[in-house]
Formats: structure tokens, sequence, C-alpha cells
């Protein structure tokens, strides 16, 4: 790869990050049970082998999803993405990819920044041995952001519903069980915390 300039190495990072984001849904999608094991196919990304799922409709929400996370990551006010499982009110987990900070990004620290984001997709692989187990039945799945002004600057503005930061952080809080820290990634230019916890 040929040494990229300030702004072009800052849109290579963000399309790394957004790589890491669209493999750990679609990750904890076939984990959690989410969907049938035959819409799932075994590919490879980050040098890992992968679970993508196939469903036409799926992979195409989370594509748009995806898209519209980079807008906000790009205007730096992407402060945290939650993944939210349950199939009944009594059930519901939670996976929180919680980005501190994401600076700008130097050529030469490109291979650093795969190699965290690889070291915390193989910390999701494992994640039935921190959360219950769970079969395959109906089980609804949503995506939640954390986002500062995020909908000013957003190409994709109308894929979000608003909701009031304070109220809504109340009530996360309010029912949060035990908190289970999978992963912290530190370097020069990144902050990143992967935490779950099983919804009360």
């Amino acid at each position: 790869m040929a040494n990229c300039t300030d702004k072009s190495c800052d849109k290579l990072a963000r399309d790394i990050f957004c790589d890491f984001l669209t493999i750990a849904i679609h990750g904890l999608l076939h984990s959690r049970q989410v969907y049938p094991a035959g819409v799932f196919k075994l590919r490879r990304k980050f040098n890992l082998p992968v679970h993508v799922c196939y469903h036409p409709e799926v992979f195409s929400y989370i594509t748009q999803l995806v898209d519209s996370v980079a807008d906000i990551l790009k205007n730096r006010k992407l402060h945290a993405v939650h993944f939210i499982t349950g199939a009944t009110e009594s059930d519901w987990e939670r996976v929180t990819i919680k980005l501190h900070a994401f600076g700008s990004v130097t050529h030469s620290q490109l291979p650093d920044l795969e190699d965290s984001l690889k070291n915390c997709l193989l910390k999701l692989s494992i994640i039935e041995t921190y959360l219950p187990s769970r079969t395959a039945g109906d089980v609804t799945w949503r995506v939640e952001i954390d986002a500062e002004d995020a909908e000013m600057n957003c190409n994709h503005a109308s894929d979000w519903m608003r909701t009031d930061q304070t109220n809504q952080s109340e009530k996360r809080a309010s029912n949060v069980g035990k908190l289970i820290p999978l992963k912290t990634s530190v370097t020069e230019y990144m902050k990143l915390e992967i935490v779950a916890a099983k919804l009360i």
C-alpha cells in the first residue's frame, strides 16, 4: 500500500473500523443464534474465519446501518454502539462497543489498527463463554448508538430514531445486571472498550 495523505489515511482507518463493526454484528447474530445457522457462510476478514449472514434483507440492513455509523464516525461524534438481543422480556442482553477516542491515523499505524480490531473480534468470537447459553428461537435484535449531535452532519439521519440521551442513559443504567468487560484496546489514536451485560 502506498503512503496515504492524512485525509486518506483517516478514511482508510474509518473503513477498517466499519469493516470491524460489520463483522462484529454478523458474528454476534451467529453466536447468539438470532438466525438459523444455514443463512451464515464462513468467510475471511482481518485474516480470521468469520461468519457472515447472507440473508439478502439482513445483509442489506447491516450494510446500511454501518454506512450511517461511518458518517457519524467521520465527524468524531460516535461514542458507542449497542448490540441488543432478546427472546423475552427477561432475556435481553447487550454488547456495547464504546469508542472513547478515535483520532487521526498515520500510514504506519494502519496495520496496528487492524491488529487491534482483530483482537477485539477474537474476543467477541468466544462471547458465549461470558453470556448464558442460548438456543435458536424467536430472538429479536436491534442496534442503538450514542452520538453527539449526529443528526446535524449525518447523511443517514432518517435511519435512526432519536431518544432523550439523559433518560436513555438512566434507563440503561437501571436495567443492567452484571457488567462483563470483554476487551479494552488503547493506542495513540484509539481507545475502544467492549462490555457485555445481561439486562434485567
